[in-house]
């Protein structure tokens, strides 16, 4: 169920720039929002984190980590963003895929309070469908 949740709105992302190219895609819409790109950034940022904090939440229960998912003022490319995206959520599906001792995850440890193990894989697909209401209010600001 997850799989195919993540699987949707994939897809969903990729239809909301569909068409947009690099340029349009880095376009920032004022001096205090992000561009469609630092969105897209932030988006891969923090499944990696995601991932990497279900996987070190075995190795080193009860400790704290920290969150890095500010993206850079930098030009990125379509091409590099799809990559980086694809790149995270591979690393995601299969750190969901990997039988993971669930028992070990029961609490999650981050900068943020506990959080259970199975709010921890479902955040990515829920903040990843906030983004593309996002995406899609920025994408009409820069394309008008």
């Amino acid at each position: 169920m997850l799989l195919r949740k993540l699987r949707q709105i994939r897809g969903d992302l990729l239809d909301a720039i569909d068409g947009l190219s690099s340029e349009q895609l880095n376009i920032k819409p004022s001096d205090e929002d992000w561009s469609i790109s630092q969105i897209l950034y932030h988006l891969y940022l923090t499944e990696k984190e995601k991932t990497e904090l279900m996987v070190q939440s075995i190795n080193y229960p009860g400790e704290k980590f920290k969150a890095e998912t500010e993206p850079p003022e930098y030009f990125l490319t379509r091409n590099e963003l799809l990559q980086l995206l694809e790149e995270s959520r591979f690393q995601y599906v299969r750190a969901l895929l990997n039988k993971i001792d669930e028992e070990n995850l029961t609490e999650v440890s981050s900068i943020h309070p506990k959080i259970s193990y199975d709010s921890l894989t479902e955040y990515v697909y829920l903040h990843e469908q906030r983004h593309i209401v996002q995406i899609k209010d920025i994408k009409q600001k820069v394309i008008s």
